[in-house]
């Protein structure tokens, strides 16, 4: 027969337990946490917003509004960790929890050879969809993002649906552009 367990074994198992659920709980909370963070930088209003040393490093935007870099970053730009310097970024925070909301996707036939993707992340910065020309209609096409429990409404039902798992979806489109005479070609695709 095993002897009663002593208190501070008791003890120990219970810190244990205690240590083990905590770090796991951390692990679990920081994306959603450090998301939150970035969207509230991001989104807040003009006033709130710190500008950026050199011309164009401000990516913010109200939340539900595209914003598009006007020249690829630098070692200033500090929002998110290690943004490329060959690319044009294209930012959006988007909130569906009131409905459904349409993005356009460009026309790649019109930008011949110029790669884009406009990847979405859910609010843990999981990667859920990647819209572009490898899935999309090289004509354009719009779909239409609805959040967990959200509904399309009848009259969105014939462009496609991307179901995305959280309410807060970043949206963080990248169009790839050389040297600064190649900037003014890469803008047009992002307007």
């Amino acid at each position: 027969m095993n002897a009663p367990a002593s208190q501070a074994t008791v003890d120990a198992a219970r810190q244990a337990l205690a240590r083990s659920i905590g770090l796991a709980a951390f692990v679990y909370g920081y994306p959603l946490t450090e998301t939150y963070r970035t969207c509230a930088l991001q989104t807040a209003p003009r006033a709130e917003r710190r500008i950026g040393t050199s011309a164009g490093s401000d990516v913010r935007a109200p939340i539900n509004t595209l914003h598009h870099a006007p020249r690829p970053s630098t070692h200033e730009d500090r929002d998110v960790v290690t943004p490329a310097n060959d690319l044009l970024y294209t930012i959006a925070w988007i909130h569906l929890a009131d409905g459904p909301m349409l993005l356009s996707v460009p026309a790649a036939a019109r930008h011949p050879g110029r790669y884009f993707v406009l990847p979405l992340y859910d609010a843990y910065t999981e990667n859920f969809e990647n819209l572009g020309p490898r899935n999309c209609d090289p004509a354009g096409e719009t779909v239409v993002l609805v959040g967990p429990a959200g509904t399309v409404p009848e009259a969105l039902a014939a462009h496609r649906v991307v179901r995305c798992p959280t309410d807060l979806v970043w949206l963080i489109g990248r169009i790839l552009v050389g040297d600064e005479a190649d900037w003014p070609a890469a803008r047009a695709l992002q307007a």
